[in-house]
């Protein structure tokens, strides 16, 4: 009776273990799947097989049959991937197999980026730019130049010519900006209004020493000195000119200069003429 049971429940214990389950052989192994490779094929036992391509980034559900124990995966072709390192993995009742083999997929024109730095120049400066070119497409993978580089940089002069610019790739990335330095000299007068009995002190035109208008919103000081006692005025340029009005009344008999950084103009008197 011990010896009957005994058998028995040595029938039930290897009845509840699961079968083994053999390697996939790879029957037309690659190191580099291209999609014009095609299908990838493996010899597998029978069972309920599932499929995954692990990438770098993440996994991609794979399209794949099994048919007379053979298991055929098809290209992802209508996926976005990183190219690079992959696994085939090939599970079969909790048991997984992994494969690696390169991803290389096909991605035609790429687009071309370039890239500024400074993204904007200003006329006091040396007008040198840092430029980087490269292409990318599907996946974000980068595709190589026409001289078969990923990466492209040079150093650019740039003309003196104030204006915005669109870089090679004629995007926002790409474009830059060149703006005018500071005042080469800063022309002043002084007029006079009998009516309204004050001054107008007019600053301008204001360019810089490649002759271009220096920029809206530049600060101008007005510093003004009368009886021991002194005034500060700032304003922004508009159009490459600055004006001010002073009263008569307070102002007449006092000096007045202008400055814009270390540019400073010719000191004038207010007087009534």
């Amino acid at each position: 009776m011990k010896k009957t049971l005994s058998l028995l429940l040595l029938v039930w214990f290897f009845s509840c273990q699961s079968p083994e389950v053999d390697q996939p052989t790879w029957i037309n192994p690659i190191q580099e799947w291209r999609e014009s490779d095609g299908i990838l094929k493996f010899k597998v036992q029978p069972g309920d097989w599932s499929v995954l391509i692990q990438t770098s980034s993440q996994p991609i559900p794979a399209d794949y049959q099994v048919e007379e124990g053979e298991l055929r995966i098809a290209y992802p072709k209508d996926r976005s991937f990183v190219v690079g390192q992959a696994f085939i993995v090939l599970e079969l009742e909790e048991k997984s197999f992994a494969f690696p083999v390169i991803l290389n997929p096909e991605l035609g024109n790429g687009k071309l980026e370039d890239i500024r730095s400074p993204k904007t120049l200003n006329t006091d400066s040396s007008l040198v730019q840092q430029q980087m070119r490269y292409s990318f497409g599907r996946g974000g993978n980068l595709v190589p130049l026409a001289n078969g580089e990923l990466f492209e940089e040079r150093y650019i002069s740039q003309s003196d010519k104030v204006g915005t610019f669109a870089g090679e790739s004629d995007t926002q990335l790409s474009s830059f900006y060149i703006t005018a330095g500071t005042p080469e000299s800063i022309p002043m007068t002084i007029q006079f209004d009998e009516i309204q009995n004050e001054f107008t002190v007019l600053a301008g035109p204001l360019r810089d020493a490649f002759q271009n208008q220096i920029s809206n919103g530049t600060l101008l000081t007005f510093t003004i000195r009368n009886s021991g006692k002194t005034w500060i005025i700032e304003e922004v340029t508009r159009e490459g000119f600055v004006r001010v009005r002073c009263s008569a009344e307070r102002f007449e008999g006092a000096s007045v200069h202008a400055n814009v950084a270390q540019v400073f103009s010719e000191t004038l008197i207010f007087k009534k003429q």
